[in-house]
């Protein structure tokens, strides 16, 4: 399966979404690569899984009407000064909801991106 298959196999409604997301974090790097991992669309940078989408409806810890989540795997380590992520729960993964395309705006996806790829270049840098 491709990302392309995994989003084609989406609601219509859900299909607009994630190829707004999936523009967004391509564009952000020319060094970004996608795959299919754990059955969901997964992005790396540098080898190192850093990003990925995920349809979701009614999980625990996230709000009923979370459509999408775009989730940092290591997002305990990202700054959050707008208080947008959430934990979910889960340890270490940070998510971003999405409820409809600049829902939150590009830029603030943008700058969640650009700072989930400056934790693996200061670790490649280290």
């Amino acid at each position: 399966m491709t990302v392309d298959d995994y989003i084609n196999q989406q609601p219509a409604d859900l299909q607009r979404i994630l190829r707004w997301l999936r523009k967004i974090i391509v564009s952000s790097d020319p060094s970004i690569r996608e795959k299919i991992a754990w059955q969901i669309p997964v992005f790396t940078f540098r080898q190192v899984n850093v990003m990925y989408l995920n349809v979701v409806r009614g999980r625990r810890g996230l709000p009923p009407d979370v459509i999408i989540e775009l989730a940092f795997m290591a997002g305990h380590h990202l700054p959050d000064e707008l208080g947008m992520l959430m934990s979910a729960g889960r340890k270490q993964v940070r998510s971003l909801p999405i409820r409809g395309v600049d829902d939150p705006e590009a830029d603030i996806v943008r700058t969640y991106i650009q700072e989930a790829l400056l934790l693996i270049e200061n670790r490649h840098g280290e």
